[in-house]
């Protein structure tokens, strides 16, 4: 089965500009790089958290914000997850990359 890389990247993009989905996205990794600490983190664990969990949520915000998108296939959701899962694990350097994002957060609510 072919895979919708137009849909794939639209959701990416849309959900790394939206401030719901980027929360759950440092809850996510924030949970994953702890596991990865403590020495019990899964990678294919991880993907299926990310394929049942966090881009279904981006879909549906993206269907009540735009109107209609396409249905994502099983392999989509697999494409998105282990890109998801190779940038931020790697790429973002884990909890420190996290913290700092969530401290960031909580100062610009204080004002």
């Amino acid at each position: 089965m072919a895979i919708d890389k137009i849909a794939v990247r639209e959701l990416v993009l849309y959900s790394e500009n939206d401030s719901a989905c980027y929360q759950r996205y440092l809850a996510l990794f924030e949970n994953y790089a702890k596991k990865k600490k403590r020495g019990v983190f899964n990678k294919e664990k991880a993907i299926k958290g990310i394929v049942n969990v966090y881009i279904p949520f981006c879909a549906r915000k993206y269907r009540k914000d735009f109107g209609g998108f396409p249905r994502l296939t099983h392999a989509d959701k697999m494409y998105m997850a282990k890109d998801y899962v190779f940038w931020g694990m790697w790429e973002n350097q884990g909890l420190k990359h996290i913290k700092k994002a969530r401290k960031i957060k909580s100062k610009r609510r204080k004002r």
